[in-house]
């Protein structure tokens, strides 16, 4: 009997997107980011975490049950920056009904929280640059760029709150491997650090 491996399809939700940019993140630690909350189903999804000076890791804020919150907040400390960003399984979920209208009220809400957060660890952080960004998964690089500048003019059309230009994230697949490109002022970067 011959070895046959089946091809197989799959598909992207929008928890292994988040996941998959988590990896990244992670695995990459040069580039100077941190996870500071992300929200898995089922995961622990009530807390926002901050480094102190000794490195230790705390917690900072506690959401309410029934708070809206983002899917994923990175920080990063070289670059005096904050990301919060909203994710879907595909840019199309972020771009009908009322959805892109309520991504960016949770990112707005976010943004004044951790702009008023009165924790030590958190003092200088709540100075930092904070970026709004979608994430999503798609199919290749061509249809990255056009989904972005459809995402883009949604977010812009619907950015009541004049929260400052998107850095989008876009999770790409090759060879059955998931990996996030960036995306800023529709160019594709492998670097989050454009």
């Amino acid at each position: 009997m011959k070895n046959v491996i089946l091809p197989y399809q799959f598909k992207v939700s929008e928890e292994i997107a988040r996941w998959s940019l988590e990896i990244y993140i992670d695995h990459n630690p040069e580039l100077g980011w941190w996870i500071a909350f992300t929200n898995p189903t089922a995961g622990p999804w009530k807390t926002i975490s901050s480094i102190d000076t000794d490195g230790k890791i705390e917690e900072i804020y506690r959401f309410a049950r029934e708070e809206n919150r983002p899917d994923l907040l990175l920080v990063s400390d070289k670059r005096k920056e904050i990301l919060i960003i909203e994710a879907k399984e595909l840019a199309q979920s972020l771009v009908v009904g009322n959805q892109m209208t309520k991504s960016i009220a949770v990112i707005n809400d976010m943004t004044t929280m951790l702009q008023g957060l009165d924790h030590g660890s958190w003092s200088d952080r709540k100075k930092y640059k904070i970026t709004p960004g979608f994430l999503w998964y798609c199919e290749n690089e061509k249809n990255a760029l056009d989904e972005n500048k459809k995402v883009n003019n949604y977010y812009q059309k619907h950015n009541s709150f004049n929260l400052g230009e998107t850095l989008n994230i876009v999770i790409l697949q090759k060879d059955n491997i998931l990996f996030p490109v960036f995306i800023k002022d529709n160019k594709i970067k492998t670097n989050i650090n454009l």
